[in-house]
């Protein structure tokens, strides 16, 4: 089951690139995650933190009293009270949401770590990131630091670090720490191209240009780049910051004094999103700081953002930048110092040195965040029980080419993707995975994992990119990467066409609500839950959208497949594929005598499964005398779930939909008597009878009662409902019929029905106008609303002034028009521009199936 999560940080955490970057990695792997940051703030003591959203992080800032200006607060004593408080006060708070797995940053955040594991126990899993330490930091706070890591590291689960330098250097000053997995503060392999470039920011079209990017401060060394520009003439430098104050007054003042500046260009600090975009037109990146010790164990996000850029770097000669520029032979060092020296390594690295080619490609491939964040992801699902293979964009792992390969995904879908993968296996010329894009509830397994926090068109086309080389068939389950449920709107179905336009073949199994048709599920079954729609199944998916959904499969896919007669009632033209187990692990259990019978009943949703009517029965059992035990089993692991069942002398299935569902399975294996509701004209479809008590909401008290007070009913339904799932679900019967099938797709794949899709693709043309016409209104409404404010603004302004301040209300509207244009964007799985999502979606497209893979 996905659990909870916190990241923690002392300081802004917005201004953190790097905790930033691992906090969306979290939240890909625990969907109910908070970041814990401070903030500064003019009063001290205790302030209620305050909530904000970082990009798409849930962030909890609290308030600190001691830093003023971003500054730690200098005095030893006063730092450690202030540690005491954040700890206690941030602790209460992480104890509150129970998380499974927390993330400390930096050492000042080490006693809160030590302190949740100390509540929590082996509930929690702690992993803490040790940084590099400011270089500007005095050598008390230094000493400080190390102390912290002394006493409280060792008692965490996993550690972090940036470089493998640093993690020589821990493991050469503590004897006992827990596994070291360094992750490097990489960028993306993919980003965002833009138009500017830093070339054109300085207007430098071909003369050499060198890019420094980060603070202008006593110690980073960008002052020494003045006596360069005097020694290169022709040599321009851009100076990326974010820094603003006397000291870079002063530097500005000095390029001036010896007549550089026009050569020393000042540009804001680099966007993280597109730096490596922005600086690929320059010649060089510089690195001159001056400071020594911690510096030789980090590689800092700049220098990767000047490597993935293709730029040679010119270093400080510090240890970690110089291993790796000497290994991928991507720049030199030299003492900045020496303004001499630096021209010469300039010469050098300008005709000798460049990262180009295949190297070039496979040392981006190897490094790159796609590859950094799987790794994290790897540690964050340890927490979780996941034991399967996480995999990323850039990362090729190897399949066999021989057999058909085929992959079973992308939802949970009751446990049977991975049951179909197992079982087929088992075939030979046949290799089979599965693979989940959230972690269920229920924890059924998976061989493949690729989290998503969003299911988006760009992160399903993500997903799809790292799969799509590597398997033949796509057997989906429910729906396809790319799907929105509420309107099938575009792009739903487009990448099952890109699929089969790959030459790839593409089978959809429906399984249940997805495709169960409203209207025509009142006329089937008169329990249906179309009305008292408890569980919002109904409310989430639309019919119109629905019947759009099974027209644009049934037009696309090589075959479309149900799991009984009762789905295949909504769904024309598919093929009855039962629901598949495995019975080697599930072994016939069978019942006892016993004269305190327990009854069991597992819903996975109240209103569909009808468990107020089992509810009901149950009590009204009890009422009239009847000696039983009940559980109602929700939420549980599988696992844990199925030790309820073991013990189970009558399960409960599904009551209102017309036929049985994996909990009727998997205790029909057991031994168990089951009662589900079978429609009345699905009857013939048991050869030999039904294999389980039949009963719906009306009668379900009626038939519990006869099943209770007659010992033989139950024996005698136990042995039939095994020897009935031997027969019809042992996953290898199942797994049989599924081969026959690929092969058949493979022989004789069945073309796109064009006619039908062209169709449907006007219709969701026709719901992407309308999207866009109604964001684009209530963008205009939005941007009226905010003339509103901006006046009235004015007006409190000016009336401040003037010594009158009355009430001015916010402008009528204007916080629920923001929320609605947020909200329908949202629904319809677009961004707040629409034309955005589209060209996005286009570009995925393109570089998936035409260019491959980016480098």
């Amino acid at each position: 089951m996905a659990g909870s999560a916190v990241m923690v940080a002392m300081g802004d955490v917005v201004l953190d690139n790097r905790v930033l970057k691992m906090a969306a990695a979290m939240r890909r792997a625990h969907p109910e995650f908070v970041l814990i940051g401070t903030l500064p703030h003019p009063k001290s003591g205790t302030v209620q933190p305050i909530a904000r959203t970082v990009g798409k992080l849930k962030c909890l800032q609290f308030p600190d009293g001691s830093i003023h200006a971003g500054g730690l607060a200098s005095e030893l004593e006063h730092l450690q009270a202030r540690l005491h408080y954040f700890t206690s006060v941030i602790c209460d708070h992480i104890e509150g949401l129970s998380p499974q797995s927390v993330h400390t940053h930096g050492s000042s955040t080490l006693p809160i770590g030590r302190e949740i594991k100390r509540r929590l126990g082996d509930r929690v899993q702690w992993i803490h990131d040790v940084r590099v330490l400011p270089m500007d930091l005095c050598e008390p706070l230094k000493d400080f630091a190390v102390r912290l890591e002394t006493e409280h590291l060792a008692h965490a689960d996993r550690i972090t670090t940036e470089t493998d330098e640093m993690k020589a250097a821990l493991l050469k000053r503590y004897a006992e720490l827990p596994p070291i997995n360094v992750i490097y503060n990489t960028p993306l392999l993919r980003q965002m191209m833009g138009p500017a470039t830093v070339r054109r920011a300085v207007h430098v079209p071909d003369a050499p240009l060198g890019v420094y990017a980060g603070p202008v401060v006593a110690g980073q060394g960008a002052e020494r780049l003045i006596a360069v520009l005097q020694e290169v003439p022709d040599l321009h430098c851009a100076i990326c910051t974010a820094s603003s104050g006397p000291y870079i007054e002063a530097v500005k003042a000095e390029a001036e004094q010896v007549g550089v500046a026009a050569r020393l260009h000042w540009l804001p600090a680099l966007a993280s999103q597109n730096a490596v975009a922005y600086l690929s037109d320059a010649t060089f990146g510089l690195l001159p700081m001056q400071y020594g010790t911690e510096a030789d164990l980090s590689l800092p996000a700049e220098f990767f953002d000047f490597v993935f850029a293709g730029l040679p770097v010119l270093s400080q000669p510090f240890a970690a930048i110089q291993n790796f520029l000497e290994t991928f032979e991507a720049g030199l060092c030299c003492d900045f110092s020496h303004a001499k020296s630096v021209a010469n390594a300039l010469q050098r690295i300008t005709d000798s040195y460049g990262l180009k080619g295949e190297d070039f490609s496979r040392m981006r491939r190897r490094f790159c965040w796609e590859v950094q964040e799987r790794h994290l992801l790897e540690l964050y699902l340890m927490a979780l029980g996941f034991d399967g293979q996480v995999i990323d964009t850039v990362t090729r792992f190897p399949v066999p080419r021989g057999p058909i390969r085929v992959l079973h995904g992308i939802t949970g879908a009751a446990g049977q993707p991975g049951a179909l993968a197992r079982a087929l296996n088992q075939h030979a010329g046949i290799y089979a995975k599965s693979l989940q894009i959230t972690r269920s509830k229920f924890a059924y397994p998976s061989d493949i994992f690729y989290p998503v926090a969003h299911a988006d068109a760009a992160s399903m086309l993500d997903v799809m990119q790292s799969v799509h080389e590597d398997f033949d068939i796509f057997h989906m389950h429910s729906r396809g990467f790319v799907f929105d449920r509420k309107h099938t709107s575009f792009p739903t179905g487009h990448d099952l066409v890109a699929l089969k336009a790959a030459g790839k073949s593409v089978i959809v199994h429906f399984r249940g609500s997805e495709a169960r048709i409203q209207s025509m599920f009142q006329r089937f079954s008169p329990y249906n839950y179309v009305e008292d729609d408890e569980d919002n199944t109904v409310r989430k998916y639309p019919e119109d959208a629905k019947r759009r959904h099974i027209r644009l499969i049934g037009a696309v896919a090589d075959r479309v497949l149900v799991p009984d007669p009762e789905l295949q009632s909504y769904v024309p033209g598919s093929l009855v594929v039962e629901r598949a187990i495995d019975l080697t692990e599930w072994r016939h259990v069978g019942i006892q005598p016993n004269s305190r019978p327990l009854i069991v009943h597992a819903p996975s949703r109240r209103g569909v499964k009808g468990t107020s009517a089992v509810i009901a029965a149950v009590e009204n059992l009890r009422l009239r005398g009847f000696d039983f035990d009940f559980k109602l089993v929700e939420g549980l692991p599988q696992a844990q779930a199925r030790k309820i069942y073991e013990q189970a002398d009558i399960v409960v299935d599904q009551l209102r939909i017309g036929w049985y569902g994996v909990l009727a399975v998997e205790c029909m294996a057991l031994g168990k008597p089951v009662v589900a509701y079978i429609r009345d004209d699905l009857h013939h479809t048991f050869e030999h009878g039904l294999p389980l008590a039949n009963a719906n909401p009306v009668n379900v008290e009626h038939v519990l009662e006869q099943l209770l007070t007659n010992e033989s009913d139950r024996m005698a339904l136990a042995l039939k409902g095994r020897a009935y799932v031997e027969q019809v679900h042992c996953s290898t019967v199942v797994a049989n019929k599924l081969v026959k099938i690929y092969e058949e797709v493979r022989r004789a794949p069945r073309a796109i029905d064009v006619a039908a899709y062209l169709e449907i693709l006007k219709e969701q043309t026709a719901i992407h106008d309308r999207v866009v016409d109604k964001c684009g209104g209530l963008a205009a409404n939005v941007k009226g609303q905010r003339a509103d404010l901006a006046d009235a603004m004015r007006a409190i302004k000016k009336l401040k002034r003037g010594g009158v301040l009355p009430l001015v209300k916010e402008p009528s509207g204007f916080a629920h028009r923001i929320r609605a244009v947020r909200r329908r964007a949202g629904t319809y799985g677009l961004a707040p521009t629409a034309l955005f999502i589209a060209r996005r979606t286009a570009w995925h497209f393109v570089k998936i199936f035409k260019n491959g893979r980016p480098t």
